[in-house]
C-alpha cells in the first residue's frame, strides 16, 4: 500500500514542521508527576484511583440496571466482537498466504494528497498535543494526567460536535432496500 507510505511521509513532516512553531504562553502544568490529578488535589494515587475506578464502576452499573433492552442494530459487545476479530484476523492471514506473494498497491493522485494532508495533520497535532489519542487517552488517562485527560475531552467534545453537524446536514445511513 504505496498510499500508506506518503501517509507516513506527511506524518513524519507534519511533527518536524510542528517543532519549529513556537508555543505561545504560559505553561499551566509542569510536566511529570506534578501534573497528576492526584498531585494537584494533594492525595495519594491509590486513593485517587480508587475513586475514579469506582466512579466507573458505579456508572457501569447504573446504564446496566437502566433497564434498556437491546435493540435491534445496536454494536455487538465485547464477547462477539473479540472472537470475531479474531477469526477475521486469522481468516486475512491465511488469504495472504495463499495468495502467492506481495503486490504493490497504488492510489489517484488525489487520494496520495489527502493522505499526505492527513498524516502532515496527524504529525502535527500530535506533536502540539504531546502525543497521539492512544497515548493520551490509553496510557496518559490511566497515569491520571491532567493534560490527558484535557486532550481526550477535547476528542469526545470533537466527535460529538461532529455528529451533530453531520446530523444537522442530513448526513444518515443510506436506508436498506429489499433485494427482489
Amino acid at each position: 500500500m504505496l498510499g500508506a507510505l506518503v501517509g507516513l511521509a506527511g506524518w513524519g513532516a507534519g511533527e518536524l514542521v510542528a517543532r519549529q512553531v513556537p508555543r505561545p504562553g504560559p505553561v499551566a502544568l509542569a510536566g511529570g508527576e506534578a501534573a497528576t490529578v492526584p498531585a494537584l488535589l494533594g492525595l495519594p494515587r491509590p486513593l485517587v484511583a480508587a475513586l475514579f475506578l469506582a466512579r466507573v464502576v458505579g456508572v457501569l452499573l447504573a446504564r446496566r440496571g437502566a433497564g434498556r433492552e437491546r435493540r435491534p442494530g445496536r454494536q455487538w459487545g465485547w464477547a462477539v466482537t473479540g472472537p470475531a476479530l479474531g477469526a477475521v484476523t486469522v481468516g486475512g492471514w491465511a488469504a495472504a498466504r495463499t495468495a502467492g506473494g506481495w503486490w504493490l498497491r497504488g492510489e489517484t493522485r488525489v487520494r496520495y494528497g489527502q493522505l499526505a494532508l492527513g498524516g502532515a495533520l496527524l504529525g502535527a497535532g500530535g506533536r502540539i498535543a504531546g502525543g497521539c489519542n492512544l497515548g493520551h487517552g490509553l496510557s496518559g488517562v490511566a497515569q491520571l494526567n491532567v493534560s490527558s485527560w484535557v486532550v481526550v475531552a477535547a476528542i469526545a467534545v470533537g466527535i460529538g460536535s461532529t455528529r451533530v453537524v453531520q446530523r444537522r446536514c442530513g448526513d444518515r445511513p443510506a436506508a436498506r432496500t429489499p433485494v427482489p
